[in-house]
């Protein structure tokens, strides 16, 4: 759920990263999510260059940035928080690409990956641009499934709905 590498703009990261990687890379596909080392200096340049990703995202956002596929009866979402959290007008575009891919889709699981929380592990790392936007989608569709990496720690929540834990699984 992003932050792959420490540095997303120095090529000897990434290196590491693929050559300690390699055996499992070799046999499981591999479908990222951007963070915000990633973005560092120049913006996700390498990340970018490096994955051949679903080119199905929102048109304000670089293809590979935000993407969807469906696999073995699963949707998967990938947003991109990084550009979101600093740009109310990418949170909603995405948000609304996401509602319309939710939409379309007859999966029976439903997961979204992004970096930035929407559930933060400290109040200091509460991103309202997010939560305020995409918590509602993922509600109206009945996510099963979110994964967010910014916090560099292990939050796990009880099933969520409208941003608060909800009273039975059936239900969040």
């Amino acid at each position: 759920a992003g932050d792959l590498v420490d540095r997303g703009n120095e090529r000897t990261h990434w290196d590491h990263f693929f050559l300690r990687a390699a055996p499992i890379f070799d046999r499981i596909p591999v479908m990222p999510c951007a963070g915000n080392h990633e973005y560092l200096d120049v913006g996700p340049r390498l990340y970018r260059s490096f994955f051949t990703l679903p080119k199905n995202g929102p048109a304000e956002l670089d293809p590979g940035l935000a993407y969807h596929f469906e696999t073995g009866g699963v949707f998967v979402a990938v947003l991109d928080s990084t550009s979101a959290v600093t740009d109310p007008n990418l949170a909603d575009r995405q948000a609304e690409w996401l509602d319309q891919a939710l939409a379309r889709s007859k999966a029976r699981w439903k997961l979204v990956m992004f970096h930035h929380p929407v559930y933060p592990s400290h109040p200091t790392r509460a991103t309202p641009n997010l939560s305020e936007r995409w918590v509602p989608v993922f509600d109206r569709h009945r996510v099963d499934l979110v994964l967010q990496g910014h916090d560099h720690a292990y939050l796990r929540t009880h099933p969520m709905y409208d941003n608060e834990a909800a009273a039975d699984s059936n239900q969040g």
